[in-house]
């Protein structure tokens, strides 16, 4: 079974057993520490472990990955497919995402 990981509007939320608070202020306090916050993600539809991936939600996710400030974002392929004319479109999809949010974030 896969682990609801969005809200109904398919936003990302926080496993909140695992992050009680979020993650804002665990990235900002990571930040100030002298560190970057990264996540990982999958460009299809789940990652590797069954959380949500980022396809048709490129734009949210990237918002949702600055706004908590993470720095970095690894995307991997387990859910996605293999295809290499789609990876190749669905890995500029993210890249989009990500550069259209006006902050840096490592990809």
């Amino acid at each position: 079974m896969v682990e609801v990981n969005r809200d109904a509007n398919g936003n990302l939320v926080a496993d909140p057993t695992g992050f009680p608070n979020g993650f804002a202020e665990l990235g900002a306090w990571l930040n100030s520490q002298g560190m970057t916050f990264g996540a990982y993600t999958d460009r299809g539809d789940q990652t590797c472990g069954g959380r949500a991936g980022i396809h048709n939600h490129e734009v949210q996710d990237a918002a949702f990955y600055v706004a908590n400030n993470f720095g970095y974002l690894k995307v991997d392929s387990c859910g996605a497919s293999q295809d290499h004319q789609t990876a190749f479109a669905e890995y500029a999809a993210v890249r989009d995402a990500l550069n259209g949010t006006g902050k840096p974030v490592t990809f």
